[in-house]
């Protein structure tokens, strides 16, 4: 039985390493991102490998945010607690973005709305990444600012019923 080399975060030069590249502001791929979330592989797999195969199985970073829980731990290596902690960092991250959003909202409720891309660009960031369909309401003053931006029903992928 010939037993395959796996290689480990540990084997690399400190350097290539991915916690120490982030540690010191340098660049870092999505995959090296995830390898950090991850904090280690599993048994003939490293933890880098995991994160490449991750990437591939959902396709993108944008893949790996949308995917269900249920799915990240269908992925060999990912259990409950780490799909758990994925998902929980990625709702950080969105929330945040959220949260930008609302606070850029406030600081230009004093200007008055003149285009609907401006419209666009206050609700954007709110949907980014939801795969369902969202109803939301701007509710505007008698000069065109921005009073309001409300959820009114979330739909299914395709379709969205609202009641008047």
């Amino acid at each position: 039985m010939v037993m395959a080399l796996v290689l480990t975060v540990k084997d690399l030069p400190v350097e290539e390493r991915p916690r120490e590249r982030l540690a010191q502001g340098k660049e870092v791929s999505a995959e090296e991102l995830i390898a950090v979330l991850l904090g280690r592989g599993v048994v003939g797999m490293s933890v880098m490998d995991l994160a490449k195969h991750l990437l591939k199985q959902f396709g993108s970073l944008e893949g790996v945010v949308n995917a269900s829980l249920a799915d990240l731990q269908l992925v060999r290596g990912l259990g409950p607690a780490k799909a758990l902690q994925l998902k929980a960092c990625l709702e950080i991250a969105r929330r945040v973005i959220t949260d930008e959003a609302l606070i850029e909202k406030k600081r230009n409720a004093s200007k008055a709305i003149a285009e609907p891309q401006e419209i666009a660009r206050l609700v954007k960031p709110l949907i980014k990444d939801w795969q369902k369909e969202h109803f939301f309401v701007v509710s505007f003053d008698v000069r065109n600012r921005v009073i309001g931006v409300d959820l009114i029903g979330i739909g299914t992928l395709s379709a969205n019923l609202v009641q008047p």
